[in-house]
């Protein structure tokens, strides 16, 4: 089994800034969700009923 210095929870923008930052640090991150895939509220349909303007 691998090895992480650090663990980032969520793969919204939040958890995706965070490992970025933690990984131009030169740690291992490990980048974890329980979506199939990123993006977190900012995702189309990421907030039911909701649009997210950017």
């Amino acid at each position: 089994m691998k090895n992480y210095d650090a663990v980032a929870v969520g793969a919204g923008t939040a958890g995706q800034t965070a490992a970025h930052e933690l990984r131009a640090h030169g740690l291992e991150v490990a980048l974890v969700d329980n979506s199939g895939r990123p993006g977190g509220s900012v995702r189309p349909g990421g907030v039911p009923g909701q649009e997210v303007l950017l």
